[in-house]
């Protein structure tokens, strides 16, 4: 039955009428004129682009992949109808249809599939790497959040992880040789510059509403570009820097392009002024240049950065003292997210549940009070505390044995003989890197960069599996890194071109 279903499919998508594809065309054409006519002027033009994008994306998966990623902001940047999550949820869901509807294409990856070995086919049809405790870790959340007494708290929680999820097995089901990659590459990139360049434009025309004093009593201002917070904005950034350097290595056409998004990117993370990301993009040059050669350049590069590094940005890091507002509102908010955390070890009080366990908590000297001016914060400025104190013990596990899975599977790609592969294995790292130095003084797991987490875990497990079935037609065991293996980044710009 499948495989009548299959080529009744194929034979659809081949060999139908081409009246049909014109009489399609003239209804798409005739509701785009109606719709610019009764409504918004774009409107139509929206019409069309989105069933162009579509009819894309049914012939080549990774472009609606790659399209995907630019949507999350564009929604926080307010340029779509509806909700900030809607459009790119739907898409998320329609990408996932996908997966169901029709076959992964794109299976080239070295010689011919059909002299494969028993060790690939195993490969092909097994879950995606990381596919199981991504799954343990949503079961955990959904049930911690049904046995809730506060469920519509956990609403966006759930809605994020969902929608990054599907986006995961999305990719994991589609990405799966280079120019896929490529594509993936290109929209992450296409993110990245637009909200660099959101945030460069509303730095200049004044467009904030956060800041701080510098020494001289100047007030020096903090960019949201959309993001409600500043500290939202570098962190989003700065987990997609390490993905425009492998674009701009890997990519043969358009490394400018490449080159261009992460720079605005960083100046996107400079302008919103936030510690924990400009500290966590130090961890980009060391995981490419590796501990050897970090321990060699990093303290020479460091001494340098620090003699030009702008004297607002110094100021910026010297408000960062154990007497200032904003250490010590930390330290009471961690304070408060390990007591309830204590209160309940094991599960925690739900998903999105830390604004109101804090404002329940009997706390001594709690300094954001309920029906005041300072209302309760809305996670623990800490992702593994928020955690623990939202998902407990069990929670934190599985999500740091998540990402302990991927980090291992990455340092197995990162010995590729594909040069490709050792590259955006080695920007993967960097960008969990990022992520985890990030996340010790803020949450990314929230809505509008929550997505971005999972389907970059995602990627991750893509290219895991691309390196696995290699290993798998070379003969070699799919676990074990390759004994040919070049130094991370020194050998692999110069090593082999990719076929």
């Amino acid at each position: 039955m499948a495989v009548a279903v299959g080529a009744a499919r194929r034979r659809l998508l081949h060999h139908a009428s081409p009246l049909v594809w014109v009489l399609a065309a003239g209804a798409l054409g005739a509701l785009a004129m109606v719709l610019s006519y009764i409504g918004n002027p774009i409107a139509g033009p929206a019409v069309c682009a989105g069933a162009l994008l579509v009819a894309a994306t049914i012939a080549r998966p990774e472009i609606g992949i790659a399209a995907w990623f630019p949507m999350v902001p564009m929604g926080l940047l307010g340029a779509q109808v509806g909700p900030q999550w809607l459009l790119s949820s739907i898409w998320a869901l329609f990408l996932f249809s996908l997966t169901i509807v029709r076959r992964p294409v794109g299976e080239r990856i070295v010689g011919d599939l059909s002299s494969a070995a028993s060790d690939e086919q195993r490969l092909r049809h097994s879950l995606p790497a990381l596919a199981p405790v991504l799954l343990i870790f949503v079961a955990i959340t959904l049930v911690e959040a049904l046995l809730d007494v506060h469920f519509s708290a956990a609403l966006k929680p759930i809605r994020t992880i969902v929608t990054g999820t599907l986006m995961f097995f999305v990719i994991t089901a589609f990405v799966r040789e280079r120019a896929h990659f490529v594509w993936v590459l290109a929209g992450i990139a296409l993110a990245a510059g637009l909200v660099g360049a959101v945030a460069i434009n509303d730095y200049r025309t004044g467009n904030t509403t956060f800041g701080f004093f510098g020494s001289s009593g100047e007030l020096v201002e903090r960019v949201t570009a959309g993001f409600g917070q500043p500290n939202q904005l570098g962190g989003f950034l700065a987990i997609l820097v390490p993905l425009t350097i492998a674009g701009a290595l890997v990519v043969r056409a358009g490394k400018l392009l490449f080159v261009l998004a992460g720079g605005l990117a960083l100046a996107g993370v400079y302008l919103s002024f936030s510690r924990g990301a400009l500290l966590a993009l130090l961890a980009i040059p060391l995981v490419f240049l590796g501990v050897r050669r970090s321990l060699l350049f990093f303290p020479v590069a460091l001494a340098i950065l620090l003699t030009v590094i702008p004297g607002v940005l110094k100021e910026r890091f010297a408000t960062l003292t154990a007497g200032g507002g904003e250490t010590a509102t930390r330290l009471n908010i961690w304070n408060a997210a390990e007591k309830i955390w204590s209160a309940h070890p094991v599960l925690g009080v739900g998903p999105g549940g830390f604004p109101q366990a804090y404002t329940e908590a009997n706390i001594p000297g709690k300094a954001f009070l309920p029906s005041t001016i300072f209302q309760p914060p809305p996670h623990a400025h800490d992702l593994f505390l928020n955690l623990l104190a939202e998902q407990g013990l069990i929670g934190l596990t599985a999500f740091l044995l998540l990402l302990g899975l991927a980090l291992a599977g990455l340092a197995r790609a990162r010995h590729s003989t594909e040069r490709w592969i050792r590259l955006t294995a080695v920007a993967l790292m960097a960008m969990i890197a990022v992520f985890l130095v990030h996340n010790l003084f803020d949450v990314t797991l929230i809505e509008g960069t929550g997505q971005y987490v999972w389907a970059l875990l995602g990627v991750c497990s893509a290219l895991i599996a691309i390196e696995a079935r290699r290993r798998s037609l070379l003969g070699a065991s799919p676990h074990e890194p390759s004994r040919a293996a070049s130094p991370p980044v020194a050998a692999c710009v110069g090593g082999p071109k990719a076929p």
